[in-house]
């Protein structure tokens, strides 16, 4: 199976496109590592090949780097019937993936508020929702449930083609109301500019830009916000269980990174010292 052919069945396996992109690239530059050094092709690495590989990779990036291309040679060797088992450097010790502050959240709900119904149901759905910016764009505004005491918002396919629901707090309906107004019997609650059908991800990221500039918040990336929902359950001391539900993880691994402390916690504890 030759590297397009591969990917293509990762797709087909459920393995989200950043996924895919990651796995196969790494495959491409072990192959080009492959050639130059011994001038054989992909057809006949084994595990010493991607040790060594591995190795040379390490001598110039993190170990973090180095990690991800194991990642994906591992699972290379896993569908096509080799199972490599390759040292990697030991994991940096990890904090909690960045998510913002309560006053950073306050700040970008007014933002987006004061932008317009799109953009506070968008910052609503990722924010208070815990989406991916990929669910939200994908869905349509029959997916939005809004009743006087309760809502939820429906995923039809999710990562790993994994279906969820998500109940709304009163201040993400609040949010969401108007733009569900305007976009009731429409097939798409986003829809994309100059005749596309949905906002595309780049579009998306673009109003988030715009919005975390009002907000006076830097560098902000759309995932944050996803982040920052499931911090604030661990933080309110929701189960493990339940935040993965809510997020549709299928591994408790994956959740239990939010119950690391933040860069922020960790420069409060020192603070404390005086």
């Amino acid at each position: 199976m030759d590297m397009d052919a591969w990917g293509a069945d990762l797709a087909r396996r459920g393995l989200s496109p950043r996924t895919v992109e990651a796995y196969t690239g790494w495959l491409r530059r072990f192959a080009a590592w492959l050639k130059e050094a011994a001038g054989d092709g992909l057809e006949a690495a084994g595990a010493t090949d991607a040790q060594e590989y591995l190795a040379a990779l390490g001598r110039g990036h993190k170990p973090a780097t180095v990690l991800a291309a194991a990642d994906a040679l591992r699972a290379w060797s896993r569908d096509h019937g080799q199972e490599w088992k390759l040292r990697t450097p030991p994991r940096e010790a990890v904090t909690a993936p960045k998510s913002l502050g309560r006053q950073e959240q306050y700040r970008l709900r007014r933002a987006a508020m004061g932008s317009g119904p799109r953009d506070a149901a968008l910052v609503a759905l990722l924010l208070l929702a815990g989406l991916r910016v990929s669910e939200a764009l994908a869905l349509s505004p029959q997916d939005v449930v809004i009743r006087e005491r309760s809502g939820t918002v429906t995923v039809r396919h999710g990562k790993g083609n994994k279906r969820r629901t998500v109940p709304l707090n009163q201040t993400a309906r609040e949010m969401l109301a108007p733009w569900l107004t305007e976009r009731y019997g429409m097939a798409v609650l986003f829809p994309g500019g100059r005749g596309r059908e949905r906002l595309t991800r780049q579009g998306a990221w673009e109003v988030l830009r715009g919005l975390a500039a009002k907000a006076r918040i830097e560098g902000l990336h759309p995932h944050q916000l996803r982040h920052t929902f499931a911090k604030n359950l661990v933080d309110a001391g929701v189960s493990l269980d339940r935040v993965a539900l809510l997020l549709g993880h299928s591994r408790l691994d994956t959740t239990a990174r939010y119950t690391r402390p933040t860069e922020a916690d960790l420069e409060a504890a020192v603070d404390l010292l005086g």
